[in-house]
């Protein structure tokens, strides 16, 4: 895994490549996390992890739904905010762009790119939930 690449003497990228392990072929490019990119994330997900929260402490057929869904949709927050591009994915002869990837790839293949964000930024279980 990379973590900074070097392009010139100094300079840094803001992202770097993972081969994806579920599809092969294809390179999932994240965001360097930043702490402004932390505050990001955290502004994004809060609202939502409260709402799966409320909803768990329901204990109702229909609390487990709304909360299942509220987990789905932190976890797409996530993959928006830390996944910064894919390379290598065609899907129905199409190639698959960042601002279709939740809609058009497999499963597989965005929770490894959840994984592979959470692991880059270093999150715990319990910082992802709160």
């Amino acid at each position: 895994m990379k973590w900074l690449s070097r392009s010139r003497d100094n300079e840094l990228s803001g992202r770097f490549a993972i081969e994806a392990r579920s599809v092969p072929g294809v390179k999932l490019l994240l965001w360097n996390v930043t702490l402004a990119k932390r505050i990001e994330l955290t502004r994004a997900i809060h609202e939502i992890t409260v709402e799966q929260e409320f909803h768990a402490a329901d204990g109702s057929e229909r609390g487990r739904a709304a909360a299942a869904l509220a987990s789905l949709k932190a976890e797409a927050a996530v993959i928006g905010w830390g996944l910064a591009g894919v390379e290598g994915l065609v899907m129905d002869g199409e190639p698959v762009d960042i601002e279709h990837f939740l809609e058009r790839a497999p499963e597989r293949l965005a929770r490894e790119a959840l994984g592979e964000i959470q692991r880059a930024s270093s999150l715990t279980a319990d910082e992802r939930k709160n």
